[in-house]
């Protein structure tokens, strides 16, 4: 074989380095064949029009082309800009606002066009009279922007349980847990910009954990800006959730010594003294969550104490940060506390799941006033309902028949006469001549 000559020699060697670059290995094959399914839980509609390519080339190609899209979208969201009352955990997103540490106009970079946040997605509760499928009035203009969120993720092993999002520029936060806990899905967090991550506290294991402090079980149960709240059991084993001091959550994470171990459970709600928990996600083989109360599954103080002494807490480092390479980060933010680190102008979008469809968890927020919500107003609607005692109905009287009814005749004109008397004596003609021939 003869030389070859320099233009395709390097044109050679570019189209085998190109090769190279895009070649997959078989591990990557592997890695995204384990994936798991991006909707586990969600509308039928959603989980049938959002499947993960298997293939890893197809993948990469899809999460770029989606996160492009997601990007492109974030300036054009009308974000606003206003700090948040731990009270009203109704107006903004249970209390989360309270530790927003918003940055001044005159710090705005350039290309930042607004600061301010955004929470849209499908509904937190499954309300009385509403379909599986039913999206918000306030949030079908911004349907598209979640499904590329979501599909940005086709090369990332986060599994989504009816997904809402949120879109932040122009604020940090201090440090807090997701207090509104749903189940215990994952999160997800990606920048827009650089200079831009997610600080993790890995030293306390919120409703997942037991701790001993001072001779009292405890397990950590919220985070904000004003309080930790923790759940503990009284002489007769029934389970109530005290507020606590900040001070105290930091004394727990200065001595990590005392965590007993940890839950097989995450606990989401109490129910008239008893715990009630859900299993933990595997994000390697996600878990079907509780979607009803009444799935639920209650737990006492010595099935607990079972599990935590079982599974004792391995040690690690206190703090991790995540997202700083601009990717997505996935973490559960219902376990460790976190805060929003970095440049508080970076724009951030931010995915969490809201997969228990019919408990309000209003009764572990702070409020001025509780809300009398009527029975059964977070209930899923169903087909099949008690026979209720009603009187038989009364019978109608029957609807009498119609009788058409035949125009009566008035008296004939005399045009009318002579329009008839022309016309038989025409007819006459007509007959005298056919039958002369």
């Amino acid at each position: 074989m003869g030389r070859l000559k320099p233009k395709k020699a390097s044109a050679r060697k570019a189209a085998q380095k190109a090769g190279d670059v895009h070649a997959v290995s078989a591990e990557e094959r592997e890695i995204q064949a384990a994936m798991p399914p991006l909707i586990v839980q969600g509308p039928s509609s959603q989980k049938a029009a959002m499947q993960r390519p298997d293939k890893p080339r197809t993948a990469k190609e899809v999460a770029n082309r989606a996160w492009l899209q997601a990007r492109e979208t974030f300036d054009e969201l009308p974000l606003v800009a206003r700090k948040g009352d731990i009270t009203q955990p109704e107006d903004d997103y249970g209390g989360l606002g309270a530790s927003f540490t918003w940055a001044p106009d005159e710090d705005k970079p350039k290309h930042i066009t607004k600061k301010g946040v955004l929470f849209r997605g499908y509904p937190a509760c499954l309300k009385k009279g509403k379909s599986s499928e039913h999206v918000p009035k306030n949030s079908r203009p911004y349907m598209a922007l979640l499904t590329s969120l979501i599909t940005s993720m086709a090369n990332v092993k986060f599994p989504a349980y009816w997904s809402r999002f949120s879109a932040h520029a122009g604020h940090g936060t201090g440090w807090h847990v997701d207090g509104n806990t749903r189940g215990a899905h994952p999160n997800a967090h990606r920048a827009l910009d650089k200079g831009g991550w997610i600080r993790l506290c890995k030293a306390v294991h919120f409703r997942c954990s037991i701790i001993l402090w001072k001779g009292t079980y405890l397990v950590p149960w919220g985070l904000d800006s004003e309080s930790f709240r923790y759940m503990v059991w009284d002489d007769e084993g029934r389970a109530s959730i005290v507020p606590g001091t900040l001070a105290f959550f930091w004394e727990l994470v200065a001595d990590q010594s005392c965590t007993i171990g940890l839950l097989n459970v995450c606990l989401v709600d109490l129910c008239e003294g008893t715990a009630m928990a859900c299993p933990l996600v595997d994000l390697s083989n996600p878990c079907i969550l509780p979607e009803t109360s009444s799935d639920l599954t209650p737990m006492d103080l010595s099935t607990l104490m079972e599990q935590a002494q079982s599974n004792p807490k391995e040690d690690s480092c206190t703090y991790e940060d995540v997202g700083m390479d601009g990717q997505w980060a996935v973490w559960f933010g219902w376990r460790f506390a976190h805060t929003w680190c970095g440049e508080p102008w970076v724009r951030r979008y931010h995915i969490f799941g809201c997969p228990l469809r019919n408990v309000p968890m209003g009764q572990v927020r702070k409020v001025k006033v509780a809300k009398d919500l009527p029975e059964g107003h977070f209930e899923p609607p169903t087909l099949r309902h008690a026979k209720r005692d009603l009187p038989p109905l009364e019978k109608r009287p029957p609807r009498p028949k119609k009788v058409a009814r035949i125009p009566e005749v008035g008296p004939v004109s005399d045009y009318e006469v002579q329009r008839l008397d022309n016309i038989a004596r025409n007819q006459a003609v007509l007959n005298a001549i056919c039958g002369g021939q």
